[in-house]
């Protein structure tokens, strides 16, 4: 089954906030012919791990995907891979 959706996880440190560090996660619906995506940062004007020209921040990091795959029947399958990140 090819994946249908596509969600990256992330988390951004921002020193002069409360809390400094801040979770964030961002989604994209895939066509059933894709073989390859890029998730976009999404709603840059409002969110902090995201820069001006809509990429992610440079303190921003991604540590997880997730892949979500449907059959026929509407069973969901999804796979998610992460990246653990013991020091800075």
């Amino acid at each position: 089954m090819l994946p249908v959706s596509i969600r990256v996880f992330g988390l951004v440190h921002n020193p002069g906030a409360i809390p400094s560090e801040q979770d964030f996660s961002d989604f994209l619906s895939l066509p059933p012919t894709s073989r390859s995506a890029t998730v976009p940062c999404t709603d840059a004007s409002n969110a902090v791990h995201c820069d001006a020209q809509g990429a992610y921040a440079a303190n921003a990091w991604l540590d997880g995907v997730q892949l979500l795959s449907r059959e026929a029947s509407g069973r969901e399958f999804a796979v998610f891979s992460s990246a653990w990140r013991f020091a800075r």
